[in-house]
């Protein structure tokens, strides 16, 4: 029997009738039918297979997300990527669970990043697997990966001979058996990726068929390679993957990836004369795990929760008019003190978020968001939170509520002009506020603390969300990094309470452009490379300022450091932006 994918889930068949014999496998076809211009059709793979079974399960990529695109490349490969993703794993709920045996069965037409990903998908528990390739001339290749190898090397392997090298970076990996990038094109996608290429590393097919019987040769071989990186390059950060060849030879590559030898492949399609980044293999799109749900860190939680209250009474106690009169009202600031000084903060922490909730004149923590602090400095927590609360609090005056915040584009430009207003109106409250409480004598220290701190709480949620990298870059977060970077710099030049006040009133725009980006499955806009004609483009009260790349800034490096946290790299860029623009950036200072 033949049983289709179903968005609610896979059926498993049934335990064989009698009769049947019980070594006859159940076939779980894979299929990515993902290619819009030749889609190649399931009854063609079906009648490749082996007529002897106990049952067939036919899983389709675009039952799972995925969306046919011209030549199978996607334009979002993150959302791709997890299409298979579900792909895979509804394979895996097809198994037998009675122990019969099974085999999976790959075909289909996507870009060859796209099978390399699912390689990856399937070489952590699958081995029984046959690949189908139907070449140009319609002849078929069906390849038993754990098949009989044989002794014939199927790759030339290039670059694995020698000493182990000290040279860290990525390294290049190129498997072709057609014509392989060359030198400069290799060279290229490492300067794209804002590193260094440490060396390469070519396993070459010298025009070698990849059929049924090299098939299980190069599978072994791939493995081979893979797991000699390491011991050529110990100090190597990963590979930087390129693949040319039929879809089989990619889900190989794929097949011989192991996160515990290789970290991090880049894995680079070839597209308009160029390589560029599709994906990274493992996929690192969300945070590593689930939240620790131990006793123990559930009190360490409440103890944390409870300092963070702390902070929090003494910013509702003695928070003053004072403190928001230059950007609000009299009225105004009178009911916003009102109702910072009004809201109940919870005991406990509320569900696992990373937010804080204000409703009904109760506040709440989330989990996500008390870990994400417990790693920090509790004088730097405390004011992340001191800044989240006169934030949220805020949100009331420019009456942004739940019932009008939903819907609203995810790229559009409407939240992120509200969450900006917001962003500043909390950090100069809060200067103004520790100001006067501490009678400070350095106001440039303070306004830098509490820039620090806005930028290290932007930085907690991606870590809570993406972990140590920021995979999925979109431009209104790209922005936001941008102009806090560019803010915290400013704030070492200010020496008085005024010039704080025009430090943050006026509003900053800062954005890198042009940059090669693609609308998400959600429609967020998210960020894929710079180009080489990529500059900062600041604007401020109607005056704008261009940095383009040159001597000292970098847009790629720029780009690669926002993604990996590296505050030093970010926070030189930006000074040399600032100085460069005194005229716009530093008006205080000007005499």
């Amino acid at each position: 029997m033949i049983v289709a994918g179903d968005p609610a889930g896979v059926e498993v068949p049934a335990a064989p009738a009698a009769g049947d014999d019980a070594r006859d496998p159940v076939q779980l076809v894979v299929l990515l039918d993902l290619a819009l211009d030749n889609p190649l059709p399931i009854e063609h793979v079906l009648s490749m297979l082996p007529a002897a079974h106990v049952g067939r399960v036919v899983i389709r990529a675009t039952e799972c997300g995925g969306r046919p695109e011209p030549k199978g490349a996607p334009p979002d490969w993150d959302g791709c990527a997890d299409a298979v993703t579900r792909m895979v794993e509804r394979a895996r709920d097809a198994i037998p669970p009675d122990g019969r045996p099974y085999r999976f069965y790959v075909a289909g037409r996507a870009a060859l990043p796209i099978f390399v990903h699912l390689g990856a998908q399937l070489s952590r528990w699958s081995m029984q697997l046959t690949l189908l390739n139907q070449r140009a001339d319609a002849t078929w290749d069906i390849i038993d990966v754990d098949g009989t190898a044989g002794s014939e090397p199927y790759f030339d392997v290039r670059g694995l001979g020698g000493a182990p090298s000290d040279a860290t970076g990525h390294v290049a990996v190129v498997v072709s058996s057609q014509p392989v990038a060359t030198d400069d094109q290799i060279l290229q996608f490492a300067r794209s990726q804002g590193g260094a290429r440490a060396g390469t590393i070519r396993a070459l097919a010298g025009g070698r068929t990849l059929d049924a019987a090299t098939g299980p040769r190069a599978a072994q071989q791939l493995v081979e390679v893979m797991s000699r990186v390491k011991e050529a390059y110990p100090h190597a950060a990963g590979i930087h993957l390129f693949v040319a060849g039929p879809a089989t030879l990619a889900v190989l590559v794929g097949r011989a990836i192991n996160p515990n030898v290789i970290p991090e492949a880049r894995v680079a399609n070839f597209a308009a004369g160029a390589y560029e980044l599709a994906l990274v293999v493992p996929r690192r799109t969300s945070r590593p795990g689930p939240l620790d749900s131990s006793p123990e860190r559930e009190a360490a939680r409440v103890m944390e929760l409870s300092q963070l209250r702390a902070a929090l009474a003494d910013l509702q106690q003695t928070i003053d008019v004072d403190d928001v009169a230059p950007t609000l009202t009299a009225e105004q600031a009178r009911r916003f003190v009102d109702h910072v000084r009004s809201l109940a903060v919870a005991e406990r922490p509320d569900g696992d978020s990373f937010e804080l909730s204000v409703h009904e004149r109760k506040m709440s923590l989330g989990r996500g968001l008390l870990d994400a602090l417990a790693s920090q400095d509790p004088a730097v927590a405390a004011r992340i939170a001191q800044l989240v609360l006169i934030h949220e609090a805020f949100h009331e005056q420019q009456n942004l509520e739940s019932t009008n915040y939903f819907g609203i584009g995810r790229a559009a430009f409407a939240l992120e002009e509200i969450d900006y207003a917001a962003d500043a109106f909390s950090a100069e409250a809060l200067i103004r506020w520790q100001a006067r409480r501490d009678n400070a004598a350095s106001v440039s220290t303070l306004a830098t603390q509490v820039m620090r701190a806005t930028l290290v709480g932007i930085e907690a949620f991606d870590r809570f969300e993406q972990g140590d990298r920021i995979e999925r870059l979109a431009e209104r977060r790209l922005r936001r990094y941008l102009m806090w970077h560019l803010q915290h710099v400013r704030a070492m030049t200010v020496d008085t309470l005024d010039d704080v006040h025009e430090l943050l009133s006026a509003r900053l725009v800062s954005e890198l452009a042009p940059l090669v980006s693609y609308l998400d499955a959600r429609y967020d806009k998210v960020v894929r490379r710079s180009l080489p004609t990529t500059e900062l483009v600041v604007a401020l009260d109607g005056v704008v300022a261009r940095s383009q790349a040159g001597a000292g800034f970098d847009p790629t490096r720029l780009i690669e450091a926002i993604r990996t946290y590296d505050v030093e790299t970010c926070m030189a860029m930006a000074k040399q932006v600032r100085d460069s623009h005194k005229h716009v950036l530093l008006r205080w200072c000007l005499p």
